[in-house]
């Protein structure tokens, strides 16, 4: 709430300032007109497309302004679907919740992360005898990721090494990247950041640029500066300048011989230009195949071995697509993290088999299991084997002749009452003893854990 009235209340005094003061309704207003106005340029700012006019507006920024547009569009979408009044009758809901919230938590001793934060700072300001005893504790400071800093923390850190007499204070080592200040963790504020960096140089600290990459080699370092440079341009209290990162001397004169005379940087268009745009999912399966027959050109050359391969993807959205084409083609692989593994065919149905062994009772395993390729019970036999108790029977699975028999029979009864399709599922006509083999095998198993526990 507190954002919000200091976005209202900030928003005011802009309009004030042009002599026009708004009411939160007539602000949100001007918000959507705002967004209805300029949806439509973005498309060409996005391209670097501007009027002579919308130069004359931006000035410099026309440079960097094509690689903004997307959180720009955000920004401004946000803006627009801004409801003054649906916020107002949500205030007192909200605030009884904090206020609860707060209670619940004073009683229980927990306290959110920014109220810690205030508290140690208004601690320190309050109290320098306390400053004073901490920093006699301590020889050197190392403050690391300060770029994820905001003025709260900066003035903890003030307190506990830039305060009191000179004498007392400890050494402070600072290190941080200020590009990675855009992220905002927890309201990182690169202006915080800037300040804090110049308080300590005009105290006769040191800084020192670290910009020695000891991972790639010269020619890969010079496309990355090609291509990055010009989008990572300065902009005062926003984005810091663009740093080129320097080879090592190791890898400055590195060999960079590559199979079958490959260049160290090459970009692959996987679609062709005059063909239909594919869909998300098609566009991973188009790149997997081309990287999938790539990697296996290269290894039948014969100077290429598998392990000389890495494919490091930005998400792991598109992994399962990949391995799947490396299966498809033969290609081993490792892969280091795996979010989607739980998530696959395979292992699904297997953790079902499990749970079906483990929990005779658990039909939604079992209706899992029996709908996986290895028994193959089609869709519309579900029904009738559930109409002649087959979920019990499984339950109870016994080595008796009257439990094989209704087995037998239910399975049997129900296959009888199961419509197939026809043409290329007639391979589905063999499930009820593929079926009626699979219950004998999840008695045996049963029988098996049994004996182990």
């Amino acid at each position: 709430m507190k954002k919000a009235e200091r976005f209202i209340n900030g928003a005011r005094s802009a309009f004030d300032h042009f002599g026009a003061p708004l009411t939160p309704e007539a602000l949100a207003d001007e918000c959507q007109n705002l967004w209805a106005t300029t949806k439509s340029a973005m498309e060409d700012w996005k391209k670097g497309t501007f009027s002579q006019t919308e130069e004359e507006v931006f000035g410099s920024i026309t440079d960097i302004l094509p690689g903004r547009i997307h959180p720009l569009r955000q920004a401004l979408l946000r803006l627009a679907r801004w409801n003054p009044k649906g916020l107002r009758s949500l205030v007192p809901v909200v605030r009884e919740i904090v206020q609860i919230a707060s209670e619940t938590m004073r009683r229980s001793g927990a306290v959110p992360f920014a109220r810690l934060l205030r508290g140690t700072r208004d601690l320190l300001v309050a109290r320098p005898d306390i400053a004073h005893l901490l920093r006699a504790r301590m020889d050197q400071l190392l403050v690391d990721e300060f770029q994820d800093t905001n003025s709260i923390q900066c003035d903890v850190v003030r307190c506990l090494a830039l305060s009191g007499p000179e004498d007392s204070r400890p050494g402070l080592f600072v290190v941080g990247d200020p590009k990675q200040s855009i992220y905002g963790w927890r309201q990182a504020d690169l202006r915080a950041y800037n300040a804090f960096v110049d308080e300590i140089l005009a105290l006769g600290g040191v800084r020192n640029i670290l910009s020695v990459n000891y991972r790639s080699t010269p020619t890969i370092l010079r496309e990355v500066e090609r291509v990055h440079a010009h989008l990572m341009g300065q902009t005062p209290q926003v984005s810091p300048p663009f740093q080129p990162l320097l080879p090592s001397d190791k890898n400055r004169n590195a060999a960079e011989a590559f199979p079958g005379n490959r260049s160290p940087v090459e970009y692959w268009n996987c679609v062709d230009p005059g063909e239909p745009k594919p869909s998300a999912e098609g566009a991973r399966e188009i790149e997997a195949s081309a990287i999938s027959q790539d990697l296996l050109s290269l290894h039948q050359s014969g100077d290429f071995q598998w392990r000389d391969a890495a494919v490091i993807m930005r998400t792991t959205t598109g992994a399962e697509t990949l391995l799947r084409a490396f299966r498809a083609f033969g290609i081993p692989y490792t892969v280091e993290r795996d979010r989607q593994y739980f998530r696959r065919r395979e292992v699904i149905d297997g953790l079902s088999y499990l749970r079906v062994l483990v929990d005779p009772l658990d039909e939604i395993a079992l209706v899992g299991t029996l709908r996986a390729p290895w028994v193959g019970v089609p869709d519309s036999a579900l029904g009738p084997l559930w109409q002649r108790n087959f979920a019990a029977l499984l339950a109870n699975a016994d080595a008796s002749e009257e439990w094989e028999m209704a087995i037998h029979h239910g399975i049997q009864d129900a296959a009888r009452h199961t419509s197939l399709p026809g043409g290329k599922w007639t391979w589905l006509e063999s499930w009820p003893q593929v079926l009626e083999d699979f219950c004998h095998r999840v008695r045996e198993l049963r029988q098996l854990l049994r004996q182990g526990s």
